[in-house]
């Protein structure tokens, strides 16, 4: 949906028909974010049935469904972000995208010690 979005974003671009470049880029953002949202509701409820079909042991499953848990309420934050880095590219800003990238592994670099080691 992002790749679409982006695609349909740069061609009114460049007939510059920036009120259909607006109207794009808000149309793609909203169906993305409502469509993580159900994703993010169906896999938290669903959590502990996914567990369960992967035959995991009985000692792991409590901590194995709040993880997976956890990882399905982000889903619609990691969605919109990457919505926003393609729609971005679209309209042929790179730089942005690419701090934004670069934040993050700087980011990462930091707190996955912290997180990790406690």
């Amino acid at each position: 949906m992002a790749i679409a979005g982006s695609t349909l974003i740069s061609q009114h671009k460049g007939r510059e028909d920036h009120e259909k470049v607006n109207f794009m880029s808000a149309q793609t953002v909203s169906i993305i974010f409502l469509f993580s949202i159900l994703m993010s509701l169906v896999g938290y409820y669903a959590s502990n049935f996914l567990i369960s079909i992967m035959d995991a042991s009985q000692e792991i499953v409590p901590d194995a469904v709040k993880y997976l848990q956890v990882s399905f309420i982000g889903l619609a934050f990691s969605y919109v972000y990457l919505t926003f880095q393609s729609l971005m590219r679209g309209v042929g800003e790179v730089k942005i995208p690419l701090y934004l990238v670069l934040g993050s592994v700087i980011l990462n670099f930091f707190l996955d010690p912290i997180f990790i080691l406690g």
